[in-house]
């Protein structure tokens, strides 16, 4: 049993580890209109970010964080970009991504670009939201971009050279009947 679980993968550290690799792929495969605004020569991770709650009774850590400016003319603004991989569907996941949001905009009065890269198996229905309502008037809504992987067509992403769909494909929607094809296609294309 003890090999078994030597030989288990920590999927979250290969996410991280590919991404941080690979960041400005995955940004121009799945946020191509942020990265048209991007000054990309000012990339800069972030050591990581521990967020407590209030009390100080929950620590968690953020996946990864970039600071980088944005193009424009006048003085350049720089903004944070938090990308977290989510591996399990998680019913409060939206409340959580707010909570994040909320304490790195407070922590570094930076705007923030949040990014949820969703690798579970099964599709999803959650809304990319969190919403904060009273029976007069909506207070809050905050949104951010979700990746559900188990959402996407690997057909869309099989003649892309990049090395991020090439990674991320086996996790994609593939049909049983396209299985072995896809997997010869993957096998091809990391050649």
């Amino acid at each position: 049993m003890a090999d078994k679980a030597r030989e288990r993968v920590d999927h979250d550290a290969l996410f991280k580890n590919l991404i941080e690799t690979f960041l400005v792929e995955f940004l121009r495969l799945f946020v191509p209109a942020l990265v048209a605004h991007l000054n990309l020569r000012t990339v800069k991770f972030l050591d990581k970010e521990i967020l407590s709650d209030v009390k100080g009774q929950s620590r968690h850590l953020v996946d990864l964080l970039v600071e980088c400016r944005m193009k424009g003319s006048g003085k350049p603004k720089t903004i944070l970009i938090h990308i977290e991989n989510q591996a399990s569907l998680q019913k409060n996941f939206a409340r959580r991504m707010f909570r994040y949001f909320a304490h790195l905009f407070l922590k570094f009065d930076l705007d923030v670009y949040p990014i949820a890269l969703l690798s579970y198996d099964r599709p999803t229905s959650q809304t990319p939201q969190f919403t904060l309502d009273f029976p007069d008037k909506r207070v809050l809504q905050f949104d951010y971009t979700a990746i559900p992987l188990a959402q996407l067509d690997w057909k869309h992403y099989l003649n892309q050279p990049n090395p991020v769909a090439i990674a991320l494909m086996a996790k994609m929607h593939i049909e049983p009947a396209d299985r072995p094809r896809a997997m010869l296609e993957i096998r091809r294309m990391l050649g």
